[in-house]
């Protein structure tokens, strides 16, 4: 994900943006820690930043790209819901930049989409209304719920109110020696110095911003992949906001995580745009940042690692009969549903039925 970063910030502008977006986020100590939190995660921001590189190069005419587009938004959907932005941030790019839709560059990209999507479609031939009756009834029953104007107004402004303080811890978070909570979404991680790196992240978006409106008439390819970046991030926010409104989303930094590289683009054109009169500020805030960052890695801990709860698997391997049964885990919240599903299953033990992950007999 940091080396496609380099790449798009390149392609873009220059080899300083591509340092800057890759350096935002290969040193983000979070960022890191989501990586390793769950394989979804792993892949999500790498599948963004390819997809966004592939965008880019089909606005500048070379279609053959479209295929590095295609196994980006097939391989998506069938990793995790939170992917769907991906298609839909395709779509739009498309129309918004008047990128052709039949080009014989594409035919490569259209048999890796019909052969995703063709087992999902013979299975409804066979099985008819298994996958669509079940998505009708989801999109019904969010039609069906009761929207005021005055609920959802203030939804969109605490929405809004969250946004820099999300994207705050991936860049200057709290160490902690109880890491697990923040690992398993229980508790939420602490910011340094707040409210000092939101006010850096809407500054730096908002000189961007500023960048963009004063070259609006610019055909520039700089310019079109500024544009492009904050159209995603745009449509990435505004997808968030209508899913929480229309299913009842509980709110989940992990859903975040997908945008990273387009946040780290912004912040770091936001860095471009003042390096040249202000070097001393920009070099400042990324010593800084990489500094934080490097306190939060050296002083953070869990405490449950996972070398401990593999040697409490392992004990209790020679003291569980070899016989399905049943895996509950009683204690503080930090401490459930933390893998003890998937470390039984590499020991080799049959579990039966599991309190900590209730979904463990269908992946078994």
């Amino acid at each position: 994900t940091t080396g496609t970063l380099y790449l798009v910030g390149k392609n873009i502008h220059s080899v300083r943006l591509g340092f800057f977006s890759s350096f935002l986020y290969g040193a983000s100590f979070l960022a890191s820690l989501n990586d390793r939190r769950w394989w979804t995660l792993s892949v999500a921001p790498l599948l963004t930043a390819l997809t966004i590189f592939s965008l880019n190069k089909l606005s500048d005419k070379k279609y053959w790209y479209f295929t590095l587009l295609a196994i980006c938004v097939m391989a998506a959907w069938q990793i995790d819901p939170n992917f769907g932005i991906l298609p839909i941030m395709a779509i739009v790019t498309f129309i918004a930049f008047h990128i052709p839709i039949i080009k014989r560059q594409y035919i490569l990209g259209v048999i890796i989409c019909l052969m995703s999507l063709s087992p999902l479609i013979f299975f409804e031939f066979r099985h008819p209304g298994t996958i669509t009756t079940p998505f009708i009834k989801l999109l019904t029953k969010s039609n069906q719920r009761h929207l005021d104007v005055f609920p959802i107004t203030w939804q969109l402004a605490d929405f809004l109110a969250r946004i820099p303080t999300t994207y705050a811890y991936y860049f200057a978070v709290e160490p902690n020696v109880a890491f697990d909570g923040v690992f398993n979404w229980v508790k939420e991680p602490q910011i340094v110095a707040t409210p000092i790196p939101q006010v850096i992240i809407l500054s730096l978006a908002l000189f961007s911003l500023i960048w963009v409106w004063k070259y609006r008439k610019s055909k520039s390819r700089t310019k079109n992949g500024i544009v492009m970046i904050w159209l995603c991030f745009g449509v990435f926010l505004a997808s968030l906001f209508i899913s929480r409104v229309m299913f009842g989303l509980i709110w989940r930094t992990y859903y975040f995580h997908v945008s990273l590289p387009l946040i780290c683009l912004i912040l770091a054109f936001g860095m471009e745009t003042m390096y040249q009169s202000r070097k001393f500020i920009t070099y400042g805030i990324l010593g800084v940042f990489l500094l934080i960052n490097i306190r939060t890695l050296v002083y953070s801990n869990f405490r449950y690692p996972l070398k401990d709860k593999w040697k409490l698997v392992k004990e209790l391997k020679n003291k569980i009969p070899d016989e399905p049964f049943r895996l509950k885990t009683i204690a503080e919240e930090d401490f459930v549903h933390h893998g003890f599903s998937g470390l039984f299953v590499l020991a080799r033990l049959s579990t039966h039925k599991s309190d900590e992950y209730d979904a463990l007999d269908w992946w078994m």
